[in-house]
């Protein structure tokens, strides 16, 4: 018996009973009824049990064997991802060592977004909230090591069902910039801006900043070699 969770969303037409595995397999353009979208139901169906050869457990399987194909092709690829942990978690090690070695202080640290996440808090659906922008935050590290960074991403990302990888072992340092037109007490970031208007300005001011203290450093290099 093997164990693993697995989770799979589906749509049906409530009508006939039509099942799909996505809601534009199900869902026609053509059709002027204007209950088309409300005819067909978004369900989940949650398997914790499969059998040694990959087929669903009968204690867990649904009534729809689309259903059960697609959860039993979700383990296959699950299992492939856990066999390749062991090779991941090293070259994930070795890529936060190299992130967290990075400069991240100096003056002429030039950084790169590589992730953005926009709050999705009820708070701006409320009476308060609706007249403010979702806060967002965007993770940086220094262009040195952005092909780095985006690697470690990608492997953190496969293994994110994995419960034997290790995320601790492989978490790299951060530059947060946090962007949002109203305080909500979280002063976390290394940045904060009232808008992406007044960050690209700021980054646009950084940047000039930075060529000139290059050039400063490559002027003073050639002066002390002429000596």
């Amino acid at each position: 018996m093997i164990k693993r969770n697995i989770e799979i969303e589906y749509h049906i037409r409530q009508s006939t009973g039509e099942v799909a595995l996505t809601f534009m397999d199900l869902y026609n353009p053509n059709n002027k009824q204007s209950d088309e979208c409300f005819d067909i139901d978004t369900r989940h169906h949650k398997f914790d049990a499969f059998k040694n050869n990959g087929e669903v457990s009968k204690t867990c399987a649904s009534k729809y064997e689309i259903v059960n194909r697609a959860a039993e092709q979700a383990l296959k690829t699950q299992l492939e991802i856990e066999k390749d942990c062991e090779k991941d978690q090293k070259r994930a090690n070795q890529l936060s060592e190299i992130i967290n070695n990075a400069d991240f202080t100096s003056d002429t640290v030039e950084f790169v977004t590589i992730k953005e996440k926009t709050s999705h808090s009820k708070w701006y659906k409320s009476y308060e909230g609706e007249l403010h922008e979702p806060s967002s935050y965007l993770t940086q590290v220094p262009k040195s090591v952005e092909k780095e960074a985006r690697e470690l991403q990608e492997i953190r990302r496969k293994h994110q069902k994995d419960s034997k990888f290790n995320f601790f072992m492989c978490d790299y340092k951060k530059h947060i910039v946090k962007i949002a037109d109203h305080d909500n007490g979280d002063y976390s970031a290394d940045e904060f801006y009232s808008s992406f208007e007044e960050f690209k300005k700021a980054t646009l001011e950084k940047q000039k900043k930075i060529k000139r203290l290059k050039q400063a450093k490559i002027k003073r290099f050639r002066g002390l070699n002429l000596e």
